[in-house]
């Protein structure tokens, strides 16, 4: 079976870069223009074109290298793989611009957003063992895909890992005071949304060890739901949570779902004041179909960049005004 490293050592080689799709040259930059490549690789190095352009305030994000050494910003790591449309009803397009927003949005208080693919877990010395017991199972690419992104950041050695739909609210109150290198807990592994099931994985800290811990419990859950035509590692995940009385790893109430937030008449004080001890939105397809705003889920989703991105640079102007009260 899959095994765990006796002592995991970071990966401080850096410099690696995903295979190239279809010789796309271009690198990935954050910018507002629309990109004409239908394919996109991150962790590339290279001049941003839009950085010249005056007109564009945005914030510039240059994507480092995934297994490139933490610098002087705490690294916020998503995970991306081009699963198809027929998945997550979002096309490379609408998933390219939303990692975008995400990038931006993390980046601007103090973040350093990095991309991983399954080619940072192929690096493991024990991914084929590790997908084998991925072979055959009747689910979608889209859960398979996932299962794969737990591997992926022990090896870059752990810390933080978002969704891409998932928006940070305010500044580093929360990450240690600015030390790049804090894990809360110390160490342990930690979802930060809530839910009665054990939580959503939506925000996630801990140690690389954990990572891998997790990593290899979630795959033997799922071999042992080989029978289910849909298993995702979130399932497999709550299932672990549950069937251990909540002690597999700790859960906390730090993230708050996107349709409360949509849902709400205006940005008040009030809200500025419950909001402020939380980390994060998180804009799942589900909660965008929630909101009320869409009739589908995936109308919705197709809109998160701009309506997540908007929604969270609003609550940081009005809020600010509230910082200093007790």
């Amino acid at each position: 079976g899959f095994h765990l490293p006796a002592h995991h050592k970071k990966n401080e080689a850096g410099g690696y870069h995903p295979p190239k799709d279809d010789g796309d040259e271009e690198d990935i930059k954050i910018s507002e223009e629309k990109s004409e490549e239908k394919k996109h690789h991150w962790g590339s190095s290279g001049k941003n074109d839009q950085s010249e352009r005056d007109e564009d305030k945005e914030p510039e994000v240059q994507f480092k290298d995934p297994l490139d050494p933490v610098g002087d910003r705490p690294v916020i790591y998503t995970f991306y793989e081009d699963v198809g449309e027929e998945h997550t009803g979002m096309t490379s397009e609408h998933n390219v611009e939303l990692i975008n927003a995400w990038a931006k949005t993390w980046y601007e208080i103090g973040w350093d957003p990095r991309v991983l693919t399954v080619a940072v877990a192929k690096k493991h010395q024990e991914f084929d063992v590790f997908d084998g017991m991925l072979e055959g199972l009747p689910f979608r690419k889209f859960d398979r895909v996932c299962f794969y992104r737990w591997l992926a950041m022990g090896m870059v050695g752990g810390g933080w890992l978002s969704d891409y739909d998932t928006f940070p609210l305010n500044k580093v109150k929360w990450n240690g005071n600015g030390d790049p290198h804090f894990i809360p807990n110390s160490g342990t592994l930690t979802v930060h949304e809530l839910s009665k099931s054990g939580g959503v994985p939506s925000l996630v800290s801990g140690d690389a060890n954990e990572w891998f811990r997790l990593a290899k419990a979630q795959v033997e859950n799922a071999k042992s739901h080989d029978t289910q035509p849909h298993w995702s590692d979130m399932k497999a995940m709550q299932d672990l949570f549950q069937k251990s009385d909540g002690k597999f790893y700790q859960m906390e109430e730090n993230v708050v779902m996107g349709d409360a937030m949509l849902r709400s008449e205006k940005i008040d004080r009030d809200l500025c004041m419950w909001l402020r001890d939380k980390f994060a939105v998180h804009f799942s397809h589900y909660s965008m179909q929630k909101s009320g705003r869409y009739e589908t889920g995936k109308e919705g989703a197709r809109h998160r960049a701009s309506v997540g991105r908007s929604w969270v640079l609003e609550y940081r102007k009005t809020c600010s005004k509230f910082e200093d009260e007790e």
